[in-house]
């Protein structure tokens, strides 16, 4: 008798669990896609904000906001400061190498051009544990997290 009700218990908790899936897979689709533009105004290490744009593209598109094309809007991405020191700097100095740093202003515009939201994003590593990966996988999801709380 004992086995029976925690199996129709569990039996309901997963036919609960997957009805809510369900209705998050339906909202992320009629949620809004964005065109995206990236522009680099705060630093100088080339390589690293274009891995850190990849990231941003990655995390846009795994979280279904990204359009194929035009979209229902754009997403403009600004750098406004890129530090991140490098590994060897980080292995050898740590913390007296100085923090890594991105700062990034996000516009979102609608279709017809109107602003729909305007936020900045700054994320940061101030220890010498981490790596130059993490900190944009950080920026990344942090700004899908505040692109996803837009009415």
């Amino acid at each position: 008798m004992i086995r029976q009700t925690i199996a129709l218990l569990c039996l309901a908790l997963w036919g609960l669990a997957s009805a809510c899936n369900a209705q998050d897979d339906s909202a992320q689709a009629q949620g809004r896609t964005y065109a995206y533009a990236f522009a680099n105004e705060g630093g100088d290490d080339v390589e690293g904000i274009a891995r850190l744009d990849s990231f941003i593209q990655q995390r846009l598109r795994d979280a279904g906001l990204l359009a194929s094309g035009r979209g229902e809007g754009r997403v403009e991405v600004t750098v406004t400061h890129y530090y991140a020191r490098s590994d060897g700097a980080r292995a050898w100095a740590g913390i007296m190498a100085g923090r890594d740093k991105v700062a990034s202003r996000v516009r979102v515009l609608d279709a017809g051009g109107g602003v729909l939201g305007e936020f900045e994003v700054e994320s940061a590593n101030a220890t010498a544990f981490g790596s130059t990966a993490g900190l944009h996988e950080k920026h990344a999801d942090e700004i899908v997290a505040r692109l996803q709380q837009l009415p």
